[in-house]
């Protein structure tokens, strides 16, 4: 099953312009804010609120480029090759592999050294290895793995973990594993649709599992600027139920003790909060951390240097 940011496609066949969509598959393009409509996408944003108005000014600006490097030791090296370059990058104060560099560069016309320890990868999406947090030797599934990049952090944190990635397209995981060749060696990788846990489950339980969810990307519209017209509001509700149907088919995949971070690129109260205190009152032995130690917290809003996401970090009781 693709991830969130996953679910957007650039220049598919026979799709609409926003003139021929207006006005159908349930009420205006999720553009419409721009002439201050909510009846549209964005309507579950209150209109006076930070969120609601970060989204705004940062949906017209050009994306935010951030590298990650692969071993944290390596994150010096790698800033003076980009200084010797002569490109402007910053290290990134609360994640201690992360990069920002405030004007995008082509990928080949990064250094050789930076091409070698680093990888492209949104700032706002490295934080979700270091909210799963792996330990030596767990057993960690990767529910929606394509395109792969947290796959991968995950193992570049911690390689001694047995990774197993799904996802519900072929392709997709085709384009992953000639993306990051070493995830063939390095997890098991399976082809499936993980709610339908029967057909790829080895009966073991995971100490951790990643739910990078199907949603809106709401919060990486800079990236996917068609998503204000082909997003409609009646897409919401099929996002939720696909996202709930995640969580209760992957729950009882958690061992005892173990933890679930569930993960959207959404900025919707719906997809997000909503989704997961549901869920909660549903199971009274799961616990919501809201905050660890040098984290902000569960919404990584849009800014200059990152897409906006959000993370929950579940906990099962024993």
């Amino acid at each position: 099953m693709p991830c969130c940011a996953g679910s957007i496609r650039k220049g598919r066949a026979g799709a609409r312009k926003p003139s021929q969509a207006k006005g159908k598959r349930g009420g205006k393009p999720i553009g419409a804010i721009q002439s201050g409509g909510s009846n549209g996408f964005v309507a579950t944003f209150p209109t006076s609120g930070r969120r609601f108005w970060l989204w705004v000014t940062t949906t017209h600006r050009h994306p935010p480029m951030g590298l990650r490097v692969r071993r944290v030791e390596e994150r010096d090296r790698v800033l003076g090759e980009l200084a010797k370059a002569g490109i402007a990058a910053e290290a990134v104060a609360q994640l201690p592999d992360a990069i920002w560099l405030p004007k995008a560069v082509a990928w080949q016309a990064l250094p050789q050294t930076v091409r070698t320890h680093a990888v492209i990868q949104d700032i706002g999406a490295q934080w979700a290895a270091h909210w799963l947090n792996p330990q030596p030797g767990e057993r960690i599934l990767d529910a929606c793995a394509a395109p792969g990049g947290k796959a991968l952090h995950l193992l570049d944190r911690e390689p001694t973990i047995k990774l197993t990635a799904l996802d519900q397209s072929p392709e997709r995981l085709a384009e992953m594993t000639q993306r990051f060749p070493e995830l063939r060696q390095q997890a098991a990788i399976f082809a499936a649709d993980a709610t339908m846990t029967e057909t790829w489950w080895d009966g073991r339980p995971f100490d951790a599992v990643l739910v990078d969810a199907p949603c809106s990307a709401s919060g990486v519209v800079r990236r996917h600027p068609d998503i204000k017209w082909l997003r409609r509001e009646a897409d919401l509700a099929g996002f939720v139920k696909t996202q709930e149907r995640l969580l209760e088919s992957l729950w009882p995949l958690v061992k005892p003790g173990g933890r679930l971070l569930y993960a959207t690129c959404s900025l919707f109260a719906e997809e997000d909060e909503g989704v997961v205190r549901r869920f909660l009152a549903a199971h009274p032995e799961g616990k919501w951390l809201r905050e660890r130690e040098g984290f902000a917290g569960p919404r990584v809003v849009p800014t200059r240097q990152n897409d906006g996401f959000f993370y929950a970090l579940l906990v099962k009781g024993h």
